[in-house]
């Protein structure tokens, strides 16, 4: 049958019906009465996830074990991840270590030798500076006996 030859009330029929021309309405999935959703709707009206919902509102002790459920799960990951980074660590962070040790030594003697360098170069500029490195000695502790 042909849309455009229907009367209002079969064409009306027709859309609820999804394309079906009998004169019933199937019966549709049932949506929740809460969130409306279609999905694993039982006889009460309620999907799942509201049904659980509601349990946990109304049901302390429920409640309780779905926050124990959920603390057992994280804790689980938690130590996966510990787990992992140990690994990680005694694997990948030695090496970084050692090289950032050696790279450090390396300076610490480079700027030794600059100092060293640089004081023999500048006496007098070496004797001020050694004056006022006394000085600021002498007045932390002052202010840290005060």
């Amino acid at each position: 049958m042909n849309v455009d030859d229907m009367t209002d009330e079969e064409f009306i029929d027709y859309c609820r019906n999804g394309g079906e021309l009998s004169g019933l309405i199937t019966e549709r999935h049932p949506k929740c009465d809460w969130c409306g959703c279609t999905y694993r709707v039982g006889r009460d009206g309620m999907c799942r996830n509201c049904r659980v919902r509601e349990r946990r509102r109304t049901d302390p002790e429920y409640a309780q074990h779905l926050r124990d459920l959920a603390n057992r799960r994280n804790a689980r990951n938690r130590e996966k991840r510990n787990e992992y980074a140990r690994r990680y660590r005694s694997e990948h962070l030695a090496q970084a270590r050692a090289s950032a040790r050696k790279y450090a030594a390396a300076h610490q003697r480079e700027m030794a030798e600059y100092h060293r360098r640089w004081m023999s170069e500048h006496p007098g500029k070496a004797a001020r500076y050694k004056a006022n490195q006394k000085r600021k000695r002498q007045l932390a502790k002052e202010a840290v006996n005060e």
